[in-house]
Order: structure tokens, then C-alpha cells, then sequence
């Protein structure tokens, strides 16, 4: 018993003591550690160090001397200064790199190569490592604080002055710059002679809105060839400039002999399709074009059109539609074309194409959109010259005058126009339902009376109650498949303001009625 326990005893020790040895030996390496402080050189970009930091440090930006400084938790380091850490205070310290024994003359910057930097090299330690790569980075005589003034955006600029200097003193002015740069490139005469050579022509707008009439009048017999000029037209005369040159080149003369069944010699009738393409090209014409569209007046198109849209003019579907897509884009934006709408009996036309049998959904839609369209613009010049005062530009004024003398939204309430486009409201599909909605709410303030009393009030109101119920069930599957309100929301809510409207208007109505 005795013996097994010395044994045992004796293994403790062993154990104890080879615990000791590893201690001891940790020690001694933590002790040589404690000996050297760790340096390392920030050169590139600045640098935080340390993580925990106070309010007062969090933010702020370190200032370098000569001499070593401890960095505050939190401190920007900028660029450009030797870091170490000292091991034995556990603190970062920063110092600005010492200086070199180089001619510190920051005027010899100008003369400085690119500077590379090894961001792969490993951190020196010590003031002897810290030294010897001070004079690697010795550029041009310059290093440390000498080198960042030298590279400073001051220096920069005065470099740039000197150089500019230099030029003039030298005889360069900007004249001489500019024209050796017009010498470096060659003139369109030239780029169009060479490019003739290998026959591929380059020719302004205008060159191509000449040579396409040049080919009309010289074509007058090709039908095949009339319609391909016209789809040119249409192309080209989209651009505000291009239509006022078709117009001074006397294009108008030829969309007029096309239109209105003849050519200027008298030898040959229209056909649907070449009157069809013509109305397409007056159209992109005039759109948004104010001196194409006085032009046009002056020309007659308007009456010509109003006649071309009308069952009885024996014309096809598409030319009377494109008929009113001409007169559309002659009379907006246009108070003179609307005057001449209205003393022409263009409304009654418009009626009477409005209620044809063999009218189309397209050119119903097209006509209400333009009556709509004709009383807001006279509504928002009210409305502007009312909110500007005595403020308003002249142009402002005289728009506004215009408008007051057209008053086209009282005479679509005087023609009947109230009652027929309520019917709209029975088309199915989102464009015809979003365009009778936008109809009806811009000519409610003459026809509101009218949508709410009249022999079809109740189907109207009943069409609007079954529309806000489809936009709502639309709506709220609009809002779980897209996490958002879109569309459907709008038209539900456009519908429902209509509706409000209506109903107040209909007890107006009654009460005026008591």
C-alpha cells in the first residue's frame, strides 16, 4: 500500500512540474515580445484604430507632430504618418515620418514620377526599418510632410497657371488651338463626296423633304409609289421644323389635291388608300404645330375633313377615321381652329358621325376624346388666368380671350352631346371606360344637370355603381398580387368621384325642381 502511493505521488509531481516549465517558458517569450514595439507606416488611407472609443474622440481627426503621440479610440489617422503600437502601454502612437536628408524644395514637384505604393510589403518595426523606407519613398528629393505640400491642390493649380503661362508666353493662343482642331477633321462637302463614291449619301432633313417632292410630282401615275412617299412624310414631318419646311416647300397643296379626291391637273381620282396615308401626313403635321396649323386653316382643310369623316362621303372605314384623327390634331391646343369648328357646323358633323351605324369603336372614342379634350383646355385657361390676376403674360391673356369666345364647352351641351356619351359607359374594356370617366367629369360643369335628369339617369347611375364594383374586386387583386395600389385603384376611385358628383347633382336638380 505503501509503495503504490509514493508511485502515485511521484506522477503528480511530474505533472506539476512539466506545467511549471510551460508556464515558465511562456513568460520568457511574453517578456522578449515586450522588448520591441510594434511600427507599421500608413501610407495610403486613413485609418481608425481601436475599437472602443468615447464620445469626444468618436469622429475626430488625429494631429501629427514630430514627436510620438498616443491616438485617442476613435481617431481618424490620415494618410501619410508612421503608426505603431506599443505593447508595453497597449496604446496606438502616431508621429509624422521623419524627415530625409533630401533638398526638401517643394517647387521641383512639377518634375515627380508616379507614385506606387506596395501594399503587399509587410509593416516594419522599429525607427531603423521606419527610416530606410522614409528614403524608399523619396520621390524626387521630397518625402513626408514636404511631398504631401508639394502634391497639395494649391500646388496643383499653380502648375497648371505656369503651364497656361507658358503657352501664351509661347504664342499658342486659343484662335491658333481652335483652328489646328479644325484642321484635324474634314468639312460635310467633303464626307459627302466621299461617301457619293462608295454610293452611300448622307442628306439633311431638308434635302430628303425636297427630293420626296421632286419624286411626288414626277410620280403622279404611281399609286405604289405615292403611298411609299406619303408613309415618308409621315415619318419625317413628326419634327416641328421638317413640318414648316413641307409647308414652305408647298406640301400642304399636295395633301389638299390628294384629300379632296383630285390631283392639280384633274386627270385622276383619289383612292381610300392614297387619302387614307395623306390624312395620317396632315396629321403629324399639325400636331402641336401652331404655324402648320394656320397654314392649314388658311388652306380650307378644316371644312374638307368635316366633309371626308361623314358616312356620305363614300369614303371607306379608315379614311374617314383617319379623317378625325387630322381634325383632332388641327383643333387642339388651337382656339382659332375651334372657332372655325363651331361656325362651320363642325359639331353637328361630329354628331352626325358620332351616331352613324357603321361607325367604328376607334373613331367613337376618338370624337368624344376631342370634345373632352376642347373643353379642358378652355377650363385651364380660366382657370390659370384666374389663379395668375392681373400677373398673367399677354400670351397668357389672349388665350384666354380666345377661349372665352370660342365657349365650345356650351355648345356640346347646346348640340345634344350630354346624352350620347353617357351610352359609352357600357363598352367593357379599360380604355373606352377610362376615356367616357374623363369625358364626363371635363364637361360636367354644363352637362352635370343633363347626366343626372335625364330619361337615361338611372342606367347611368346604375353603369357607374356596377363599374365601382369591378374596379373595387379589380383593385384589391391589383393590391395582393403587386403589395401596392395601381391602376384599378385609380380608375375605382375616378369612378366613385363621378358617381359622387352625379348623385349630388341629381339632388340639385330635384331640389330646384321643388
Amino acid at each position: 500500500m505503501l509503495i503504490l502511493f509514493s508511485s502515485a505521488a511521484s506522477s503528480r509531481h511530474l505533472v506539476v512540474a512539466k506545467q511549471a516549465v510551460i508556464l515558465l517558458l511562456a513568460l520568457a517569450t511574453i517578456v522578449c515580445l515586450l522588448q520591441v514595439p510594434v511600427s507599421v507606416h500608413c501610407k495610403r488611407h486613413s485609418v481608425a484604430i481601436d475599437t472602443k472609443s468615447t464620445p469626444e474622440s468618436v469622429g475626430s481627426d488625429f494631429v501629427a507632430t514630430e514627436d510620438w503621440q498616443v491616438v485617442q479610440p476613435g481617431q481618424r489617422i490620415p494618410p501619410g504618418l508612421h503608426v505603431r503600437m506599443n505593447i508595453q502601454t497597449g496604446h496606438t502612437e502616431a508621429r509624422l515620418m521623419p524627415p530625409s536628408n533630401a533638398n526638401d524644395n517643394p517647387a521641383s514637384a512639377s518634375n515627380l514620377p508616379a507614385l506606387v505604393a506596395n501594399d503587399n510589403k509587410d509593416p516594419s518595426t522599429g525607427d531603423e526599418d521606419a527610416a530606410k523606407e522614409e528614403k524608399n519613398n523619396n520621390i524626387g528629393g521630397l518625402s513626408g510632410q514636404a511631398l504631401r505640400e508639394a502634391l497639395s491642390s494649391r500646388r496643383m493649380k499653380e502648375a497648371l497657371k505656369k503651364i497656361k503661362a507658358e503657352n501664351l508666353a509661347s504664342g499658342q493662343t486659343g484662335d491658333q488651338d481652335g483652328e489646328s482642331i479644325v484642321q484635324q477633321f474634314r468639312s460635310y462637302e467633303d464626307l459627302k463626296s466621299d461617301f457619293a463614291k462608295i454610293n452611300a449619301g448622307i442628306k439633311t432633313d431638308l434635302e430628303v423633304i425636297k427630293e420626296l417632292l421632286a419624286e411626288w410630282r414626277r410620280s403622279t401615275a404611281d399609286r405604289a409609289n405615292r403611298i411609299r412617299i406619303l408613309s415618308e412624310f409621315e415619318y419625317h414631318l413628326r419634327q416641328i421644323d421638317n413640318a414648316q419646311n413641307f409647308v414652305q416647300l408647298g406640301g400642304l397643296e399636295l395633301l389638299m389635291s390628294q384629300i379632296n379626291g383630285t390631283f392639280s391637273n384633274g386627270s385622276e381620282s383619289v383612292d381610300n388608300e392614297s387619302a387614307a396615308a395623306a390624312l395620317r401626313v396632315l396629321a403629324a403635321c399639325c400636331q402641336g404645330n401652331a404655324p402648320v396649323q394656320v397654314a392649314a386653316i388658311k388652306a380650307g382643310f378644316l371644312p374638307v375633313l368635316l366633309r371626308a369623316m361623314l358616312a356620305g362621303s363614300g369614303l371607306e372605314q379608315q379614311t374617314r377615321s383617319a379623317s378625325v384623327l387630322a381634325l383632332a390634331s388641327l383643333c387642339r391646343n388651337f382656339p382659332l381652329a375651334q372657332t372655325v369648328l363651331l361656325k362651320s357646323g363642325g359639331l353637328a358633323a361630329l354628331r352626325s358621325a358620332f351616331d352613324s351605324r357603321d361607325t367604328d369603336r376607334a373613331r367613337v372614342l376618338r370624337i368624344v376624346t376631342l370634345l373632352s379634350d376642347m373643353a379642358l383646355e378652355a377650363a385651364e385657361a380660366e382657370a390659370h388666368a384666374a389663379s395668375a390676376g392681373g400677373a398673367s403674360s399677354a400670351a397668357a391673356s389672349e388665350r384666354h380671350r380666345q377661349y372665352q369666345q370660342v365657349s365650345v364647352a356650351k355648345a356640346i351641351a347646346e348640340t345634344g352631346w350630354c346624352s350620347s356619351i353617357t351610352r359609352l359607359l357600357n363598352f367593357q374594356d379599360h380604355d373606352a371606360v377610362e376615356k367616357t370617366v374623363t369625358a364626363m367629369s371635363n364637361l360636367f360643369d354644363v352637362c352635370g344637370r343633363e347626366f343626372a335628369s335625364n330619361d337615361g339617369a338611372q342606367s347611368t347611375i346604375a353603369a357607374l355603381d356596377e363599374l365601382v364594383g369591378r374596379y373595387e374586386r379589380l383593385a384589391k387583386e391589383e393590391l395582393e398580387e403587386e403589395g401596392a395600389a395601381g391602376y384599378f385603384e385609380q380608375m375605382r376611385q375616378r369612378v366613385g368621384l363621378l358617381k359622387q358628383r352625379l348623385a349630388e347633382a341629381g339632388g340639385a336638380s330635384v331640389r330646384s325642381e321643388l
